[in-house]
């Protein structure tokens, strides 16, 4: 399961975490995703959006993920 599911998931350990110890990330994220459209950073076309979207969330939970695995290096 990829990052972002796990997020997108009420129930998943991670969203549970994330809504326990960040409450205000939501409201957060909404005001900086509202920021970055007005200045025309984001895209208003879903397929652009989605495509930056994916790439970013691709290389965050890789991130997140070798941060927390011992042998993520160790191929």
């Amino acid at each position: 399961m990829s990052l972002t599911q796990e997020i997108r998931s009420p129930g998943s350990r991670t969203r549970i975490f994330i809504d326990t110890n960040f409450p205000e990330l939501n409201k957060l994220a909404r005001e900086l995703n509202a920021k970055l459209k007005s200045a025309g950073f984001i895209d208003d076309a879903a397929h652009a959006t989605a495509i930056l979207y994916a790439i970013s969330g691709t290389a965050i939970d890789y991130r997140i993920r070798a941060y927390f695995s011992k042998s993520f290096y160790n191929f």
